[in-house]
Parts: structure tokens; C-alpha cells; sequence
């Protein structure tokens, strides 16, 4: 992690992962990541995250030569601390624990989360279409090294050899369901 904001730009299981690295110099165990994903996806702010698990026993003296890291948690704990903090518990929007910020950062994480899974899965889908490309690919190659065969007529203007090559060697583990229903009908 090179800075703070790129900490804080992580959200949900990133952030706690990223967290757990910076704090405890370890990855996140399965009990504590979930307890920490748990109050993220509540509304707690990510600083409240990290103020505690530096206050771990286990929490590494190295996390406090992160830039700004001590100083964002000397400001954190100054904010819950009354008089003053009684009035940034209601309305200041990093420390705020009103049930309306609260809410709206639990909103926050769920949009990111929900991000970051469609990006992943549009990764994944974006690897299957390149894997039916070459399956394409080697259809119309088959097709092309041997004009006198039977073709069998797809879509379009698109013919493919029918012959030579029947699909069967296409692991339809790799593939998504849509993937598997597209493998099936170039077999057919």
C-alpha cells in the first residue's frame, strides 16, 4: 500500500485484507475478516476498522510509519471523545455514527462491492468469449484446409466444418453456463 487514500479506495473484503496487511502484518483470519466485513457492511467507517485492530495485542508497531496513519487515528479518536465528539458522532461524514451516515456508507460498500463483482465477472466472461473465438477459429480453420467436406451452416453468412472437429475436447468446466449452452450448439 503507497499511501492512505489507496487504502481507504479499497471497499469491502479488499479493505479488510488490505487492512489486516498494513496492521498485523498477516493475512485476515476467517473469524476476525468476517467481523470486520460485518461492521463495514453495517455502516462503520473504514478508520474505525483500523483503530481498532491497531489497538490488537497482536497489532505490529510497523503500521505507525504508514503517512498520515497516526495522525487520521489521533483524529478519529479525538472526534468519538466528548464534548466535542458528540457532535461529530451526529454529523461529520468519515467519523459519523447517526444511523442515516451509518446507512449511507453501508449503501457505499455495497455499490463498490457490487463493482467490483461485475468487473470480475465481466473478466471472466471477456476470457470465455476469447476461448470460443479460438474454438470458432479452429472450426473455420478445419473448414478451410478441407473445401470438399460437409458444412454445417450457423448463423449469418458463417459456415463452419462439421467434419473434423466435434467440440469434444473443450473442457466445459472453464465455461459459464451461456458458455456451455454456446459449446453444445457448435457441437450439435
Amino acid at each position: 500500500m503507497r499511501s492512505l487514500d489507496e487504502l481507504f479506495d479499497l471497499r469491502d473484503m479488499a479493505f479488510v485484507e488490505a487492512a489486516y496487511l498494513l496492521m498485523l502484518q498477516r493475512p485476515a483470519d476467517p473469524i476476525g475478516g468476517a467481523y470486520y466485513l460485518g461492521r463495514l457492511r453495517s455502516g462503520y467507517s473504514q478508520i474505525s476498522v483500523l483503530d481498532q485492530l491497531s489497538r490488537a495485542p497482536d497489532a505490529e508497531p510497523v503500521w505507525s510509519d504508514a503517512p498520515n496513519l497516526r495522525e487520521q487515528l489521533q483524529r478519529y479518536r479525538r472526534a468519538i471523545r466528548p464534548p466535542v465528539g458528540l457532535w461529530r458522532r451526529r454529523f461529520d461524514p468519515v467519523f459519523g455514527m447517526s444511523r442515516s451516515l451509518r446507512r449511507a456508507r453501508a449503501i457505499e460498500n455495497e455499490l463498490a462491492r457490487t463493482r467490483q463483482e461485475m468487473l470480475a465477472k465481466c473478466a471472466d466472461l471477456s476470457s470465455e468469449v476469447t476461448l470460443l473465438r479460438d474454438f470458432v477459429g479452429r472450426i473455420a480453420g478445419d473448414r478451410q484446409s478441407s473445401p470438399g467436406r460437409k458444412t454445417k451452416k450457423l448463423s449469418g453468412n458463417a459456415s463452419f466444418g462439421a467434419q473434423n472437429w466435434d467440440g469434444r475436447d473443450v473442457p466445459d468446466i472453464e465455461l459459464s453456463s451461456a458458455g456451455r449452452d454456446v459449446l453444445r450448439s457448435l457441437r450439435d
